[in-house]
């Protein structure tokens, strides 16, 4: 078998690196971030045996999300309830904050995805905004906390407070 990463010239093929057949092969991305396309090969055990090659991508993401809240824009308010906004650049598996006041710990609130873009570029869901509904707040401090997982499995945690 034979493996080859972001190879995009047809020559690479030919010099590839022949090794016995591993079932569960491993391929070295080493840090770069983003798409890969992984080309593996198959043959006979002789060097003229035909060739049989598939591709795959996968994207490795070892970067937490980056969450902005875009309103409400000013953190002094005036009203007892607020909808906060905002969006991440990367799609979401889950978005939930903590809410922290004089009325008390509020743990896991939802908060909705509301769009998503998709870009033909890359091919995958980008930025999601999202919406945490009427969020009571008391007179004093209010910190909220969220909660955000990506696709990947990394997690993120941004802290914003209201007064």
């Amino acid at each position: 078998m034979a493996i080859l990463l972001d190879s995009t010239n047809a020559t690479d093929f030919a010099a590839a690196n022949w090794t016995p057949y591993n079932p569960a092969p491993t391929v070295d991305v080493g840090a770069s971030q983003g798409w890969h396309g992984v080309w593996v090969g198959l043959r006979g055990r002789q060097a003229t045996s035909q060739q049989s090659w598939a591709w795959t991508r996968f994207k490795l993401d070892t970067v937490p999300p980056l969450l902005i809240v875009t309103n409400p824009v000013c953190s002094t308010l005036r009203q007892p309830m607020i909808q906060i906004q905002g969006f991440c650049p990367e799609q979401l598996a889950s978005i939930s904050y903590d809410l922290s006041n004089a009325a008390g710990v509020f743990l896991n609130q939802e908060v909705h995805v509301l769009d998503r873009f998709y870009d033909t570029n890359t091919s995958e869901f980008t930025t999601n905004t999202f919406q945490a509904f009427d969020v009571p707040v008391t007179n004093g401090l209010n910190t909220l906390t969220f909660h955000a997982t990506d696709l990947a499995g990394n997690m993120t945690m941004l802290t914003t407070n209201f007064t």
